[in-house]
């Protein structure tokens, strides 16, 4: 007689699989282990350290670029991203603006919670109306994300120096730490000036200063997402790095 396996019974080891594969108690425990290594692994993961408290920036009030007052009242409470730069710049300011436009782009999902703050450091040529002109060429008006600020040269002065801890110097200046030119004609090169971005957060605490490239930009964006999520518990995720404008 053929041999069928069909009509053979089922020893005791298969009797007891084929009760637990039926039981919704045993797939229960199946759907929560898959879910509970996975979770477990990613509680084990360490974050990042946060960056560290640098030093605090002093209440200010200057201009932007519509001529209204804006200064450490309308940024406190927000986390938001210095660099310093002037119009007439045709070296490391171009660079500098580009990586804020990146750094928009790339926050874009933190809106209403983040803001850029670009400083003249030299104020008696940019004034409202020429910042202006200068962020309509760079394409930042309009999301209301982004500030370009002037003001009277001492007060802007002391905020860099003071308050950034960082050099807003001309060539004839006493306290000049770079060399550069004295002649006239060479303009561009009569300012010394910060050429990293700095994020601040809600409480005018400096958190970091970064450079102006790739990966000066993705420790910035990574720094941001830490001080939103972790100390403001804030939910927001910055735009993956390969995201560019």
């Amino acid at each position: 007689m053929p041999y069928d396996p069909a009509k053979q019974q089922p020893n005791a080891f298969e009797r007891r699989i084929s009760a637990l594969v039926g039981s919704r108690l045993f797939w229960c425990a199946v759907v929560l282990g898959a879910v509970a290594i996975p979770l477990g692994k990613a509680l084990q993961t360490e974050l990042p350290a946060l960056p560290p408290k640098i030093r605090q920036i002093p209440s200010f009030t200057l201009l932007d670029q519509d001529g209204k007052p804006f200064g450490s009242e309308q940024l406190r409470g927000k986390l938001w991203v210095a660099n310093f730069v002037y119009t007439s710049c045709s070296t490391v300011c171009p660079k500098l603006t580009k990586a804020m436009q990146t750094v928009q782009y790339r926050a874009r999902n933190m809106k209403g919670f983040v803001h850029l703050a670009s400083f003249t450091v030299d104020p008696k040529h940019d004034t409202p109306p020429v910042l202006y002109d200068f962020a309509k060429r760079n394409h930042a008006l309009g999301n209301g994300d982004w500030s370009f600020v002037t003001g009277e040269l001492e007060p802007l002065r002391q905020l860099v120096k003071r308050g950034f801890g960082l050099g807003m110097d001309r060539h004839d200046d006493a306290d000049v730490g770079v060399i550069v030119s004295k002649d006239p004609a060479m303009e561009l090169f009569d300012i010394s000036h910060g050429q990293q971005l700095v994020l601040v957060d809600p409480e005018m605490w400096i958190r970091g200063l970064y450079d102006p490239d790739k990966p000066g930009l993705d420790r910035l964006l990574c720094d941001m997402g830490l001080v939103a999520n972790v100390e403001r518990n804030v939910r927001i995720t910055p735009a993956p790095t390969g995201a560019a404008r």
